[in-house]
């Protein structure tokens, strides 16, 4: 219950931030923690994006910072060793798997598609 609370509060302040036409880094200055920040960066995203690729793969964890869903590799470590995060439908614990274009990533409500670029 203290969680939606939570968000609910952050969520109605980036709306105020929002509607004053604040920076982006006004907007981080009211995100003090790493967590909130990444809310706000998921909140400006759409639910589904696509990330295109130049390589044969790119690991998990690199995909996350990539995709723009965590800042650090620390977070990054820390949603996939949780269990947050779904590779084609399935949990993975395994912060260097191989995603490869094709590949459906799944963070919360967030997903992320890999493409191969042309």
């Amino acid at each position: 219950m203290q969680h939606s609370t939570t968000v609910k509060n952050f969520v109605e302040n980036l709306i105020s931030i929002r509607s004053k036409n604040a920076t982006f880094h006004n907007c981080q200055k009211l995100c003090g923690n790493l967590k909130e920040r990444i809310l706000f960066r998921m909140a400006q995203k759409s639910e589904t994006s696509t990330v295109r690729i130049r390589t044969e793969f790119i690991k998990l964890d690199s995909l996350l910072k990539f995709a723009g869903l965590c800042d650090t590799g620390g977070f990054a470590k820390e949603l996939v060793q949780q269990g947050s995060v779904k590779v084609n439908g399935e949990v993975c614990t395994m912060r260097g798997k191989k995603i490869r274009p094709g590949d459906t990533v799944t963070v919360d409500k967030f997903t992320v598609k890999v493409e191969a670029e042309a």
